[in-house]
Parts: structure tokens; C-alpha cells; sequence
């Protein structure tokens, strides 16, 4: 048993005897190789066009595990949780017995635990924080450069020929690759977060020389995947990591400023430039420039998408009443849409119409806290994560209602979680500061 709240060391010490020890180290083990489950799940259908549900099957009893050991520490929060799960679920619960159709009831289950993932992984780091601080930092890490592993692993099969592509051209040819992470949407959010972590952990406590070349190896990667949101991530991450570390300057002109948006600006040019037969060869190009004829530059910003949104929204606001816009229809919603689809890939208007209003309050909530909480902790002269948690909960909170697959992504969800419990680390730290500045006063 766990008996004193404040020592790590006695938790690791007792490991041996305790069950929930066992569930706690079956829980983050599981959470740090997560990824090696939707690569599998990727393989299998690449492979034998066999959707064998590997990667749902694996998270839901992460889900149940993170569950237990939040009840085990705070049985309040666990009760709010599945009070949470339960609402999100009275929508879709109502549609199911409307239309009767279990798969599409199955996916809004998957939905409803994956929005709720991140916030449940949040959670369970809040009390291991409190609970063994030095444990659950020890363990963030090794989450997150073992998804830095995986993902490095899965991008150097996909540079060998092994795995997806991304586009699909004429025959059988194909651009860029998402290696055996069948979801290409939800790859360049998680390459995001891994990846800006590890830059951010070489940038502060490594020779330069290896930032540098883990950079150019982000860049890479970046390009490799193809889709607007990885090389966006990847150009941004290797940039602005250096800038915001700059911490309580950050609003400040620095010479490190200079030096970096100097060749930053003409980098996009010369990329604009050079970027074109790579948009020709994908088939982005033209579809580029027919929305922006179409539609303006919001047009190439959402490829479309705003035209889907103003018919999802006409469903949402005219063909629901008021039941329905509080907890939504669930992914069935796409049987009153004109053109028949369930998504708009925009997180704000697919969280409104699948779990209502309720759905879309909660992630409004959960992620703009965790990014207001992030830029006041970034400013602080002491801050040690707080600029990674900055540019990446930046990033992803715009390409949440740019490209989507963000606050309901499987492959993101545990990751997003893990890296903002870091706010924890700084938090403390911020206790401890203040404890020794009142101490002096004193």
C-alpha cells in the first residue's frame, strides 16, 4: 500500500507487494508502447485488409485501469468521470434506439472514450503527482521518449516502402507515408507533441549540435508524412522551440529572435517556391487553388470543410430541438445531412453535433485551460516545461478547427494527456518558490 502521499521512494520501494503497484506499472507500461497497438492495428489491414479493432481493444482496458486508480485516490473524480462518459453517451443512447444500428452506436462509444481519454489520463497524473511526484515525472518521460521511439521506428519503415501512403495518385503510385499508423489525420498531432517534447529536452539539456540534427530529422519526418498538418508541425516545432524557451523574454526582441525569424520568413519563401511540384505531385495544388478561387483563403485553410460546416450547422441549429443540441446525435447525425456526412473534421462543430452541447462545453474547457495555464507558466524565468507545453498546446488547439482529428483522436489522446500532467511538475515547482521567497521574508 501506498501509505505516505508525499514520498516516491516508498512507493517504489513497496512495489513488490502491493496490487495496485501492479496495476499502476500494467497501466504505464501500457501507456508507453500504446502506439506499438495501432501500428498493429495498421498492419493488419494494410497487410490482410483485416480491421481486427486492435488498437480499440487495447485502450479500453487502459481506460478501465486509469479509472480504477483514479477511484482508488479519489473516488469523487472517478464519479465524475463516468458521469461525464454517461452524458456524452444519452444522445447517441437515444439515436441507437431510434435507428436501431449497433456499429454506428460502437462508434460513438469509441468517440465518447476517446474525447475522454486525455482528460482521464490528466487525471490519473494529478494524483500520482500528488501522490509520488518524483515517480509519476520519472515516468511522464519515459512515456514520451518511448513514443518518440515507436513513432522514429514507424517512420523509418514508411522511408523504407513499408506500411500506407498517405495519398493515393494514379495506379497503384502513392505520396508520402504514414508507415503502419493507418490514421493519417491523427499522426501528424501525436508526431507534434513527441517530437516537440524531445527537441524541447535536447534545446535545454543537450550540445546544441543534437538539436540540430534532431531538427533536420523533425523536418524529415514531417515531409515524409506529407499531409499539411506534419510539415506545418514539423517547421514550426524546430523554429519556435528556441523561442519560446526564451521564457520570461518571450515578449521581448531578442538577438535570438532575429537570428531565427530572419531565415525563418525567407525559409518560407524559398518553401513556397520549392513546395509546388510537391503540391502538383500529391494532387494538393489544384485543389488548392480551386477553393481559393472558390473560396478565398478560408477556403485553402479548411479545403472545403466551411461548406460542410454551414450544412452541419443548418442540421444542428433547424433539424435538432433543443434535447438533441444539448447532447447531440451521436456520429448518426450524417442520416439528416444533405450530402450524408456524419463529420465536418473540424473538433468544434463535430463535438457540438456528436455529443451536443455538453460535448463541445467540456473540450472547450479542458483544452483552452490547459492552454492558458501553459502560456501564464511559460512567462516564468524558472519555468523547465512549460515553453514545450506552450507552442504545442498553441498548435494543436489551432489544427483542432483547422484539420481536426484532435480532441477525439485515439492516437493523440493518451500522449496529450501525459504531456500537459507536466504542468503538475511546475506547479510544484511554483509551490516550492514561493514557499522559500515567504521563508526569507520571514
Amino acid at each position: 500500500m501506498m501509505t505516505s502521499p508525499n514520498s516516491s521512494e516508498k512507493m517504489t520501494r513497496r512495489s513488490y507487494v502491493s496490487p495496485a503497484m501492479y496495476l499502476h506499472y500494467t497501466t504505464l507500461v501500457m501507456m508507453a508502447v500504446y502506439l506499438l497497438a495501432d501500428m498493429m492495428s495498421g498492419f493488419t489491414l494494410i497487410t490482410f485488409g483485416l480491421d481486427l479493432k486492435i488498437s480499440l481493444i487495447y485502450k479500453i482496458p487502459l481506460f478501465l485501469f486509469l479509472a480504477l486508480l483514479i477511484a482508488r485516490y479519489n473516488f469523487r473524480w472517478f464519479l465524475g468521470i463516468l458521469g461525464i462518459l454517461g452524458i456524452l453517451l444519452i444522445g447517441p443512447t437515444t439515436k441507437f434506439f431510434q435507428y436501431v444500428d449497433l456499429s454506428i452506436y460502437f462508434s460513438d462509444f469509441g468517440y465518447a472514450v476517446k474525447l475522454l481519454m486525455p482528460i482521464t489520463v490528466f487525471a490519473y497524473f494529478a494524483q500520482l503527482y500528488r501522490i509520488a511526484p518524483d515517480f509519476a515525472l520519472c515516468w511522464t518521460k519515459r512515456i514520451l521518449w518511448s513514443a518518440f521511439i515507436i513513432l522514429s521506428f514507424n517512420f523509418i519503415l514508411g522511408a523504407l516502402g513499408f506500411g500506407r501512403g498517405t495519398y493515393q495518385l494514379e495506379g497503384d503510385d502513392t505520396a508520402g507515408t504514414t508507415g503502419f499508423i493507418y490514421a493519417g489525420n491523427e499522426l501528424g498531432p501525436a508526431f507534434l507533441v513527441v517530437f516537440g517534447f524531445v527537441l524541447h529536452q535536447l534545446w535545454n539539456h543537450s550540445k546544441k549540435r543534437w538539436y540540430f540534427l534532431c531538427a533536420l530529422f523533425t523536418v524529415a519526418a514531417g515531409l515524409l508524412v506529407a499531409t499539411k498538418t506534419a510539415m506545418l508541425a514539423a517547421f514550426l516545432l524546430v523554429s519556435f522551440i528556441p523561442i519560446v524557451n526564451e521564457r520570461h523574454n518571450f515578449l521581448k526582441l531578442t538577438w535570438l529572435k532575429i537570428k531565427i525569424l530572419a531565415p525563418f520568413f525567407l525559409a518560407i519563401i524559398v518553401i513556397i517556391v520549392a513546395i509546388s511540384e510537391l503540391l502538383e505531385a500529391i494532387g494538393l495544388y489544384d485543389r488548392m487553388v480551386f477553393f481559393y478561387q472558390k473560396r478565398g483563403i478560408i477556403g485553402i485553410l479548411w479545403s472545403g470543410r466551411d461548406i460542410f460546416i454551414d450544412n452541419m450547422f443548418d442540421v444542428y441549429i433547424h433539424q435538432s430541438n433543443i434535447f438533441y443540441q444539448f447532447f447531440g446525435h451521436g456520429t448518426s447525425i450524417g442520416k439528416l445531412h444533405p450530402l450524408g456526412l456524419s463529420g465536418t473534421e473540424v473538433d468544434l462543430m463535430d463535438s457540438l453535433t456528436w455529443f451536443g452541447f455538453f460535448g463541445a462545453t467540456i473540450c472547450i474547457i479542458f483544452y483552452v485551460s490547459l492552454f492558458y495555464k501553459s502560456v501564464q507558466l511559460t512567462l516564468r524565468r524558472d519555468a523547465v516545461y512549460a515553453p514545450c507545453l506552450f507552442i504545442v498546446n498553441t498548435l494543436l488547439l489551432l489544427l483542432s478547427q483547422l484539420s481536426g482529428h484532435i480532441w477525439m483522436s485515439g492516437t493523440l489522446g493518451i500522449l496529450f494527456g501525459v504531456i500537459n500532467s507536466l504542468l503538475f511538475f511546475e506547479l510544484q515547482q511554483l509551490d516550492k518558490s514561493s514557499c522559500s521567497t515567504v521563508g526569507k521574508d520571514l
